[in-house]
């Protein structure tokens, strides 16, 4: 849940992060040329939203307006022993 009580969700195939509002309304959608399959969403207190991308094996941060700002990108170690889900885990929250 973002901090304005709404509700994000990525869409691997489409590659597109939607904001959606209590009342399931989109009240935005945005993507970016450089994510490549986008799988796990988190949105920190200032409302930036941070995608995980399996394919790129990083993390990207984009602001509350859907921007990709220039150098917000955070590289992650992937353990290949673990489940893909816990590593992106850790990596979100040594964010």
């Amino acid at each position: 849940m973002a901090p304005a009580g709404t509700l994000m969700t990525t869409n691997w195939r489409t590659k597109l992060i939607t904001e959606i509002d209590r009342e399931g309304k989109v009240v935005k959608q945005f993507t970016s040329p450089e994510l490549n399959h986008p799988a796990l969403i988190a949105v920190n207190n200032r409302s930036d939203v941070i995608v995980a991308d399996n394919e790129a094996k990083c993390l990207f941060v984009f602001d509350n307006t859907g921007r990709y700002p220039s150098g917000l990108i955070m590289a992650c170690v992937i353990d290949d022993d673990r489940e893909l889900g816990a590593q992106w885990l850790d990596c979100l929250y040594s964010f």
